[in-house]
């Protein structure tokens, strides 16, 4: 009786490894490519695959915490709940993006007007900021051309707020971001600059 109390008590305080997914890197991407997702998180042993809603797409693991995620071409442009699927079961859900935008990523080395990131209007910009400095990109434009840039952290479940301003060639502030939306109309044919940083010059993975 003593052995079966003491193997009831010790099974009774045992906790099982459950995944949790705290985030994900890139948040989007288009429908038919192939994108390396970096995941973070507790207790995501031997990717099987992720699931996007109820589909199940099979994973390849270049390297850990690190996922080969090939998107169906079917897949429609929407927020999905994407969740990791392992050795240890389903973990909680992420927001992801199936868009239809090209995606450019801000490699954190252009955080000055000198070292400026080229982008095309039309484009999805994805980064995190490293440090407090801000990241900077330029692209081109035509006089009259409307253009909009919009942001929305709680989308994505992050508290990222974000502050855009858009200069000429002289440091000339054109437009500036305000809740979230940003209407910029160039004066003129030309290369602009756009500063991006977080509100509050927060730092990290999120």
């Amino acid at each position: 009786f003593i052995l079966v109390a003491c193997a009831a008590s010790a099974f009774s305080q045992a906790t099982f490894p459950t995944p949790a997914l705290t985030g994900i890197a890139p948040l989007c991407s288009k429908a038919g490519t192939t994108v390396e997702l970096t995941l973070r998180g507790t207790d995501l042993d031997a990717p099987v695959a992720i699931l996007l809603n109820e589909r199940s797409i099979p994973v390849k693991s270049p390297k850990p915490n690190v996922v080969s995620l090939a998107l169906p071409a079917d897949l429609k442009p929407a927020l999905y709940d994407l969740r990791f699927v392992g050795r240890y079961g389903v973990s909680n859900p992420r927001v992801f993006e199936i868009s239809t935008l090209d995606t450019v990523e801000s490699p954190g080395t252009n955080t000055k007007p000198d070292n400026a990131l080229k982008v095309a209007v039309g484009s999805v910009i994805q980064g995190a900021f490293k440090s407090n400095s801000p990241h900077w990109f330029t692209f081109e434009a035509k006089k009259g051309q409307s253009i909009i840039a919009s942001f929305d952290g709680h989308r994505f479940d992050t508290r990222t707020e974000l502050f855009v301003a858009i200069t000429n060639a002289n440091g000339k502030e054109l437009a500036r971001m305000r809740n979230g939306v940003m209407h910029f109309v160039p004066p003129g044919d030309g290369t602009y600059r756009m500063r991006l940083n977080e509100l509050m010059y927060r730092a990290g993975d999120d």
